[in-house]
């Protein structure tokens, strides 16, 4: 079947691995039935819509599995119950993954709210301005930071530049210079958080003015992207980057005069932490992956066709008369969304593989394709795992139909990379089936199988 170059541009647009689905968008699949019935309305925004006071929550997952997408369903459903929901992505332009400190949130957070809240009472014709005029707060903060920069003599930042009316400038530059600037880092960092107490006292402040007679109940901050925090330990401080942003500092990302939703990483759901971060936040929402095989190894039915579905609505976002059959023999479709693992951005980064090595007249896409997409993208995964790792990946996957789940670094590491997926079930009793198993692109290394086979000579 042969297409003309526009088609191939929108059918590969429609599968990029990167691009979380926007509210109501209509190629958006329901999977709760195969993700243990979870729900991101039913339980974040319920928690929201019903608590009496501020909500600070915790969301985690996969990185790529679909909580931005999640996220924007619930930003949407909010706003249609007249909440005002503030969502931004840390790590666009606000935070480096690889090195992260609370103070670095914190910036994101004042900035957003900032400048979203700013932009509403523009539009309203109300002087914003002068409501920072009036912050004494803000003057006695700015004057002591504008006094710092100046001490440490940054290239980048022109203090002269910084007015009492601009906040969102200056806590911009300070959030880039974080950012770009390593070798001042620390010291930035140190004076920020010196200080983190009055600039959220500042920002709770604005909120109240901006919001007016509005309730502040009805803001939410969503901060996506955390998850991608890279864990880091400090041998001074015998804890973790993780340690000190969500637990140690717990107190200050709670203290917002709004709602928040904060992702993390899904290694620090599992860690020994976990027992903390309910007490201080709640039980954190696990975004699970979709099952495309239960714990026996046997295929998953009703996993493997919502992937299915997902591929069907987005290539007839290309074209609206384009059927799977035209796009795919049934084995290599079937084959693509197995070896995804029911991880989404994973499928999608196959998929489109899979049409890299498709010209323009070669639908439907071979399975030599598929093949070619599978075999490149698990190279990725082969490269992510060190020698120590194979034993602890062969236990896991010997493990699994006992539901065993050691909560060890190792394991926490490679749950991070993706190396092990998590999946759940809802049983005939409504109870939660929690199993975790290797992916499936790595089953099919040797370094695996001598791992597997060297794990049953033991048994």
């Amino acid at each position: 079947m042969s297409r003309d170059i526009i088609f191939w541009k929108k059918l590969y647009k429609a599968f990029d691995p990167f691009r979380p689905l926007p509210a109501n968008d209509p190629t958006w699949v329901d999977c709760r039935d195969v993700r243990g019935d979870e729900d991101i309305i039913t339980g974040l925004g319920t928690e929201i819509l019903r608590s009496e006071s501020f909500t600070c929550q915790l969301y985690a997952g996969h990185r790529g599995g679909g909580k931005s997408t999640e996220l924007l369903r619930l930003q949407d459903h909010l706003q249609n119950q007249e909440y005002q929901v503030i969502y931004f992505a840390a790590d666009d332009n606000d935070v480096e993954p690889i090195d992260t400190g609370y103070s670095d949130i914190l910036l994101a957070c004042a900035k957003h709210l900032i400048d979203t809240l700013k932009q509403k009472a523009e539009n309203k014709k109300q002087d914003w301005k002068q409501w920072w005029k009036d912050l004494t707060l803000w003057k006695d903060w700015l004057g002591n930071l504008t006094k710092f920069l100046k001490d440490l003599q940054l290239p980048e930042i022109e203090v002269n530049e910084f007015t009492y009316e601009t906040p969102e400038t200056v806590l911009g530059k300070l959030a880039t210079t974080i950012k770009s600037n390593p070798n001042k880092r620390q010291e930035i960092r140190r004076r920020l958080e010196e200080n983190a107490d009055s600039l959220i006292d500042i920002l709770n402040e604005f909120i109240k003015k901006a919001l007016g007679q509005q309730s502040s109940e009805k803001l939410v901050l969503m901060v996506d992207n955390l998850d991608r925090i890279i864990e880091r330990y400090d041998t001074n401080t015998q804890s973790s980057n993780y340690q000190q942003i969500f637990v140690h500092h717990s107190d200050h990302l709670r203290k917002l005069a709004c709602h928040v939703i904060y992702t993390v990483p899904i290694s620090l759901v599992y860690s020994p932490l976990a027992t903390t971060l309910e007490e201080r936040y709640k039980p954190a929402e696990v975004l699970p992956m979709i099952m495309v095989k239960n714990p026996e190894g046997y295929n998953h039915d009703a996993g493997i066709e919502i992937l299915k579905t997902m591929i069907k609505r987005r290539a007839k976002s290309a074209d609206n008369n384009l059927e799977l059959n035209q796009l795919f023999t049934d084995d290599g479709l079937t084959n693509l969304c197995l070896m995804s693992g029911g991880h989404v951005r994973n499928l999608m980064a196959l998929m489109k593989a899979a049409l890299q090595y498709t010209n323009n007249d070669e639908l439907p896409i071979s399975n030599k394709a598929v093949t070619r997409a599978i075999s490149e993208v698990r190279q990725t995964y082969k490269r992510a795992i060190e020698e120590d790792d194979w034993e602890t990946l062969a236990r896991v996957h010997s493990d699994k139909q006992k539901r065993t789940i050691m909560n060890n670094d190792k394991q926490r590491k490679l749950l991070f990379s993706r190396c092990i997926l998590e999946y759940r079930v809802l049983n005939e009793e409504w109870v939660l089936d929690t199993w975790r198993d290797v992916h499936p692109l790595i089953l099919a290394l040797e370094s695996f199988k001598e791992a597997v086979e060297k794990l049953d000579s033991q048994s």
